[in-house]
């Protein structure tokens, strides 16, 4: 689960544009005299998250200075969305709601039920560093599909496809995973480091006025 004193991205400092990508490693070896250059390519990259033109009003700009010295110079890890439009979830609206009953299958005695969101996703098997499929509970009635960003234990994971209760996704699992781990799928966000240099950031926001700053995050899972 989430580390409660790590910072989250706060959303009123939503950027205009915003790029995510995945840097995988390459080690070259020497150039051989003979025959083609060993290239060996990791599948595991690491996240890669730009956020670009970010309105600072003079109101909000003591904040915002305040944020990136906390995070410059890989000081401090922030959990940063990988999307600003309505989540993918919240956008289909097809299921608000899930009905569950007691561990024993029993109910009220109105005949009501516990309330739960389709967020409540778990793993249902554990699940080992490397793989790239996952058991999941909740599957049929959750809105999740194929293309959705999931977050695991703060680490950005992209559903390619699903088939029944059996998610495959992207990248592979960077650790192990016990059954009933938590998997997030309403507010999906990645940890990660500023790697801005700071003197880029240097803005001068007149009474009134709008800037605009961009920001580049790299994950620190990896």
């Amino acid at each position: 689960m989430r580390d409660p004193s790590v910072l989250l991205w706060p959303d009123n400092f939503a950027p205009v544009n915003m790029t995510v990508s995945i840097d995988r490693p390459v080690f070259k070896g020497p150039k051989p005299l003979d025959g083609r250059e060993q290239v060996v390519s990791t599948s595991a990259g690491g996240w890669l998250i730009s956020y670009e033109n970010i309105p600072i009003y003079s109101a909000n700009s003591r904040w915002f200075r305040s944020l990136w010295i906390r995070l410059g110079g890989f000081a401090q890890a922030i959990y940063v969305k990988p999307e600003f439009s309505p989540n993918a979830l919240a956008k289909r609206n097809n299921i608000s709601v899930v009905t569950t009953t007691h561990s024993d299958t029993s109910i009220f005695s109105d005949g009501s039920r516990f309330n739960q969101s389709t967020g409540d996703c778990r793993l249902s098997a554990n699940a080992l560093r490397g793989a790239v499929t996952i058991t999941v509970t909740n599957s049929s009635i959750s809105a999740v599909q194929a293309g959705d960003y999931i977050e695991l234990d703060g680490r950005l994971h992209v559903v390619q496809s699903i088939n029944g209760t059996s998610w495959n996704i992207w990248p592979p699992l960077r650790g192990n995973y016990a059954n009933g781990t938590v998997i997030e799928i309403d507010d999906p966000r990645c940890l990660v480091y500023l790697v801005t240099d700071s003197k880029f950031l240097s803005t001068n926001v007149e009474f009134g006025r709008v800037s605009r700053i961009s920001v580049d995050f790299i994950e620190a899972n990896w």
